[in-house]
């Protein structure tokens, strides 16, 4: 579903296993879901410059750049505190709403992130069982900074969800 720019992928209810997967004593659990949107990929740069916009903010000074002409503008937006994620979630609610939108818009539960990464598998990695750093954008890949939130490579989760294990996630 493409609403506004904002690619949303359904999550469906349904168990997870949550916890950590590193070691034999590593604790696990399984939560029941019930079924959520998120968005496919990282918020952009250009649209986190639209909500400063509308809402008459300053844009923060470390996050990328949105200009167009250097391809900034499809960046991850980064250096957003909580607060301010939580009141662009808003902002995109009440435009989606107008735009006949029923959902809610709001950011996933540690949970919800972990079922929309792993899907119905156990896998540590949303990919699978091992690391593979050409899987993901990461530090040690080439080259050494975020990419256009567009550019998952392999990173996709079971339900089509982009760079959960790597650029600015």
């Amino acid at each position: 579903k493409d609403l506004d720019g904002m690619a949303l992928v359904y999550v469906p209810e349904g168990p997870v296993t949550i916890g950590s997967f590193g070691s034999p004593e590593a604790r696990r659990a399984s939560v029941t879901l019930t079924g959520f949107y998120i968005s496919k990929w990282e918020v952009t740069a250009r649209q986190y410059r639209a909500f400063c916009d509308e809402m008459n903010r300053d844009y923060p000074a470390e996050a990328a750049k949105p200009d167009g002409a250097t391809g900034e503008a499809s960046q991850p937006v980064v250096t957003v505190r909580h607060r301010e994620a939580v009141e662009f979630c808003d902002w995109l609610g009440r435009k989606l709403a107008a735009k006949g939108w029923q959902g809610e818009c709001r950011l996933p539960s540690e949970c919800e992130m972990e079922k929309a990464a792993r899907g119905i598998s156990i896998y540590q990695y949303s990919w699978g069982y091992q690391f593979n750093e050409s899987g993901c954008i990461n530090a040690t890949t080439s080259p050494a900074r975020s990419q256009p939130a567009e550019s998952a490579g392999a990173d996709l989760s079971f339900y089509g969800i982009a760079n959960l294990a790597g650029n600015v996630s």
